[in-house]
């Protein structure tokens, strides 16, 4: 299952896969249903970018939530 993308999805990524729109992501994420991170460049600084697990998108079409 979702062996065309990458083991880390961004939230363009997991909008187009699950047809839904970017806010939409943002919601899961910020409810909890989605992990998302973003992660510290060497200054410390975050990316802007959120970055979600490709595992956690699987568990979350299959039902299995991070609540």
């Amino acid at each position: 299952m979702l062996d065309h993308l990458p083991d880390i999805l961004t939230v363009d990524d997991v909008a187009r896969e699950l047809r839904v729109s970017r806010q939409a992501v943002y919601a899961y994420i910020n409810r909890g249903m989605l992990p998302g991170r973003r992660f510290e460049n060497t200054l410390g600084y975050k990316s802007k970018r959120v970055w979600i697990p490709k595992k956690a998108l699987i568990d979350f079409i299959e039902g299995e939530t991070t609540e």
